[in-house]
């Protein structure tokens, strides 16, 4: 394909498009942007070209026509990309592109009426997002439309299931592992997991190197659907102390000469896929569900409440279970506090 060539021009003091005669067939040539030939609207111009070489690339055919809300999540992302881990920007682009996509129609209106429905937190991060990049359209040029500004970050208030798991359940969930005639070799993950509180991908990404004599550098984090390894969650790094009970589950794994992972898939020795370990917990669990050793079904990352509700429950107080946790205080405070603890009513 030739070339997509868009001339700026000024005509009667204000900027207008002009296509190459390669790319215009019954169509028109020029378009015009309504922006004075000035400095600082030029940048706007060009964004303009930008969006008619999108179109024509696309095989559309090329207007100036205000974008549809999902052009301008693709013109705020294509921006965004450089600024973000290739994971996070895929995982943002996607989740925001399958909600508009969703969409009865794209007014705001509507909008409004769908994040109604949603969780407060989820609602809060698609108005969050939208407005973002309707702003950064605007200051670009891409788009003369304000409309998305107006979108409120309102919701259903609803409240996260921090669900632990009890000691008791904990042990009987570890012991399971530890008998079963093809996952025994997940049992140092799993009371990793429960007695480190890392998030899965923290445990999955974990090497020989972070392990220090006396604690262990949480600084990465394994992505299983792209199979990449990059920083953390919140992007800080953490030092957890080498407890007793992670003394022994580090001691009993032998290092595999040049392979630095700590916790390898039990056939091809490198990282464990989070998402075929969540297929391989349920039904473990499940059983020991049925056997009446736990009470209900609960996912891997049960496991990170369990601890830090366990850390609460013995008196660490909020400063120092956000340390340990890589969760903030405000987290701590609002999702975990008081989830277990029973509450004693004296008599009035």
């Amino acid at each position: 394909m030739a070339e997509i060539k868009v001339y700026i021009d000024v005509y009667r003091g204000k900027y207008r498009l002009r296509l190459s005669r390669t790319h215009v067939k019954d169509g028109r040539r020029h378009f015009y942007t309504g922006l004075a030939a000035t400095a600082e609207n030029y940048p706007k111009a060009v964004a303009l070209v930008t969006r008619l070489t999108d179109q024509i690339a696309k095989g559309l055919t090329p207007t100036l026509q205000e974008p549809k809300l999902g052009e301008i999540w693709e013109h705020y992302m294509e921006y965004k990309k450089p600024c973000l881990e290739y994971t996070t920007w895929q995982n943002l682009y996607w989740d925001l592109f399958r909600f508009i996509s969703s969409l009865p129609d794209d007014s705001p209106k509507t909008i409004q009426q769908v994040l109604s429905t949603k969780p407060l937190c989820r609602a809060r991060h698609l108005a969050t997002s939208i407005k973002a990049a309707s702003r950064y359209a605007l200051t670009s040029g891409f788009t003369k439309d304000d409309r998305y500004q107006t979108l409120e970050r309102t919701g259903r208030r609803h409240r996260p299931a921090i669900d632990p798991f009890s000691a008791q359940e904990r042990d009987a969930i570890i012991q399971a592992f530890q008998n079963h005639p093809l996952y025994h070799t997940y049992t140092p993950f799993v009371k990793f997991l429960f007695y480190s509180g890392c998030r899965i991908g923290e445990v999955v990404a974990l090497h020989w190197s972070q392990v220090e004599p006396k604690s262990i550098w949480i600084d990465a984090s394994y992505n299983s659907e792209y199979k990449t390894r990059k920083t953390t969650k919140t992007a800080k790094p953490r030092r957890i102390p080498i407890t007793r009970q992670l003394r022994d589950i580090l001691d009993s794994i032998t290092p595999i000469p040049g392979n630095p992972i700590v916790f390898t898939h039990r056939l091809d020795q490198g990282y464990i896929n989070g998402l075929q370990f969540s297929n391989l917990w349920r039904p473990i669990v499940t059983d020991l569900v049925t056997q009446g050793l736990v009470e209900r079904y609960r996912k891997p990352y049960n496991t990170r409440h369990t601890y830090i509700t366990m850390l609460l429950e013995a008196g660490l107080n909020f400063a120092e279970v956000s340390r340990l946790s890589g969760s903030s205080v405000k987290t701590i405070q609002e999702f975990y506090f008081g989830v277990t603890r029973e509450i004693l009513v004296p008599d009035l």
